[in-house]
């Protein structure tokens, strides 16, 4: 008969809380649905077909397992839960909901259930032992979805007795026999005088040959098996696959809990993150409850899914922003779409990367344009080399974004990295349009995998996996780079070049007006009885000593001697605009450095000073003319408001040796 088990903890050894689950703050419904799925479309079983079915159970209060049955499952559990603090009295009510999700068309946890250790071979899969025994570290090769071994606390942290369990059947096992087992994540505690590990386990203490007696093992007692299937609503039967159960999930401790509320909240997340493998075919979503069922399985079901949400006071506007992310999503993977797709071409000399050296085909883009500005989705494709440290030779590897205007209130935008929604994502475009970025399984993929925080919700270089960014690729931070600012570059192209001044856009590569120093998104227009002016007024009102006049690839300032002086130094930075926060802080050197590779720096009538973004100038007289060029011409670029420091206190910051006298 299986039981719980806490191992003793020696003198030796270390206090240490497990905090995995802090990765994955957030929402809780999100980042569980995120996980299961993620790791369900890894393990898809070729020889059954290229689609995975997933399904999510709710039992509410009316499935909810009754204590007698649950103490089957929990028992033992009491003392350790109480020594921890944890809510004891969840496991003495009189029912125990639970969440039970399921995976159909996949490979379950393939190998040595009894292997201690990890594979010598990276050939050799055993999911099983990554799962169960390990932590921190993935068998997951470098093209799947998942790396950091970690996403498994996703299930006890968002249980409120910090436990779940598993069954799996394998799809190489020909006896297909059931294997299940059990967690807890309590942390490290106290009985008495004995210190017990985090980490508890549910199964057989057999203790086989070379294993200790807390070696836990898998039951597969047909007898077992059968009640856990019934008790917690499971479908699974032989198939092949994984199915887990987590006891009051997501604080669902009210009997009077509405399991419909929690449904909407897992099918509006699933929508979110996994619209294309839906759409694509690729992913069945069930999310069901004792009285409903709601199937994800393609457009017109997720438009029925979103009609159901709740109304959210908060967030007026999500329900038509998730549909047209679905409408164009939809569009995207059609097979309309290759008739308006367009390829850029890169003129780079060898294998650089960046938007300089990408180039529209000759004669096409004012096509795109066209239909972009009659309100049609484009569809733009992008080849990006993909460079090793190695000596495994450069891949091409394209990605593909897809834009469409839009009359929402703000930008929506959608990063997907081999099926896998990266929804957190700063750096997007501004501006009524829906955007789908669509990076399929290739190296590039694997590039931004590596660059991946945890949860696997954005890209960052600090969050790179054993540093594999730096060790495997060349050029990384550029790559990254270039996928998140491909709408908004994009969107800049089909912008320019209309025949008609464009003051937004104008606007929008200098936005002047300043707050709190930096730019402010929009300009609020004239007061009332004021007439419109054209932007440059507004520049030339705001900086008053100096003119900010733009140019075809950066900016000039300009000494306008009607204006006195407060000080003849000043100084002020640039940066690339950003979609939120504030873009001087968000600067790095992998954007641009002024004054180096090809960002030039000229002075008329006084003398300069450069460090990174920022510069300082001195004005000796009223030909002072300053200026900043090299930018690409498809980039926004942010120029802070001067800022004038008494002489005193510049000439103290400034090394003036080092200024350069033109």
């Amino acid at each position: 008969m299986p039981r719980w088990n806490f191992r003793e903890m020696q003198a030796s050894e270390k206090w240490h809380e497990p905090n995995e689950g802090e990765f994955f703050r957030g929402d809780p419904v999100a980042a569980v649905l995120r996980e299961a799925i993620q790791n369900s479309l890894d393990a898809v079983d070729s020889a059954q077909g290229e689609r995975v079915r997933v399904r999510f159970f709710v039992s509410g209060a009316k499935a909810a397992l009754p204590v007698a049955q649950a103490r089957t499952w929990l028992s033992g559990l009491d003392e350790h839960l109480k020594a921890r603090d944890l809510p004891l009295a969840l496991i003495q009510r009189a029912s125990v909901p639970f969440l039970t999700f399921e995976d159909f068309g996949t490979t379950g946890l393939v190998g040595n259930p009894m292997a201690n250790r990890p594979p010598s071979q990276e050939s050799e899969k055993n999911h099983f032992f990554f799962f169960w025994r390990a932590l921190g570290s993935t068998g997951k090769g470098s093209s799947e979805r998942g790396s950091w071994g970690v996403g498994k606390s996703t299930y006890q942290y968002v249980s409120a007795i910090r436990t779940f369990f598993g069954l799996t059947v394998r799809s190489n096992d020909d006896t297909r026999s059931a294997l299940l087992m059990g967690e807890a994540w309590l942390g490290p505690h106290n009985l008495g005088d004995t210190r017990y590990d985090s980490f508890g386990a549910f199964g057989e203490f057999l203790q086989p040959s070379g294993h200790d007696p807390n070696f836990v093992t898998p039951t597969e007692l047909v007898a077992d098996v059968a009640q856990f299937r019934n008790d917690f609503h499971l479908e699974r039967r032989d198939e092949s696959g994984f199915s887990c159960v987590i006891p009051f999930p997501f604080d669902l401790h009210d009997d009077t809990e509405d399991e419909t509320t929690l449904v909407g909240d897992l099918a509006e997340a699933a929508i979110r993150h996994f619209a294309v493998p839906i759409l694509a075919g690729r992913l069945r979503i069930d999310l069901a409850t004792p009285d409903a069922l709601v199937v994800l399985d393609g457009a017109v079901s997720m438009r029925s899914a979103i009609d159901g949400l709740r109304d959210n006071p908060k967030a007026p506007d999500r329900k038509p922003e998730l549909k047209s992310a679905i409408e164009l999503a939809t569009w995207a993977l059609g097979p309309d779409v290759d008739d308006c797709r367009i390829e850029l071409v890169s003129e780079a000399e060898r294998d650089g990367c960046g938007w300089p050296q990408l180039k529209e085909p000759a004669g096409k883009m004012d096509d795109l344009r066209s239909r972009f500005l009659s309100g049609q989705p484009v569809a733009i494709r992008i080849p990006v080399t993909v460079r090793f440290k190695d000596s495994r030779p450069n891949v091409i590897c394209p990605f593909d974004v897809f834009l469409q205007s839009t009359d929402l209130k703000k930008p929506v935008v959608h990063y997907v990295r081999h099926d896998l929604g990266i929804s957190e994502v700063r750096g997007g475009p501004t501006g009524n349009v829906v955007a789908l970025v669509n990076v399929e399984n290739n190296e590039l993929a694997s590039l931004l995998r590596a660059a991946e925080n945890p949860a696997h919700t954005t890209w960052k270089p600090e969050f790179r996996r054993e540093d594999r960014l730096t060790r495997e690729y060349i050029g990384g931070e550029q790559r990254i780079k270039l996928v998140i600012d491909a709408p908004k570059v994009l969107l800049g192209r089909l912008l320019a070049s209309t025949g008609k001044p464009d003051f937004d856009l104008l606007a929008q590569f200098f936005p002047v007006p300043v707050r709190d120093g930096f730019a402010k998104k929009k300009d609020r227009g004239p007061k009332k009885g004021e007439d419109e002016k054209h932007p440059s007024d507004k520049i030339k009102r705001v900086l008053k000593p100096l003119v900010l006049t733009e140019l075809a690839d950066g900016f000039t300032f300009t000494r306008d001697p009607s204006v006195p002086l407060k000080s003849k130094r000043f100084a002020f930075r640039v940066a690339y605009d950003i979609a939120d926060g504030n873009p001087f802080k968000q600067w790095e050197k992998f954007d641009f450095e002024l004054g180096r590779h090809g960002i030039r720096c000229e002075c008329v009538g006084g003398t300069k000073q450069i460090r990174d973004n920022e510069i300082t100038a001195v004005i000796r007289d009223d030909s002072f003319r300053l200026s900043i060029r090299g930018f690409p011409p498809d980039r926004d670029v942010v120029v802070e408001t001067p800022r004038w420091p008494s002489d005193k206190k510049a000439l103290s910051e400034v090394d003036v040796e080092n200024e350069e006298e033109v």
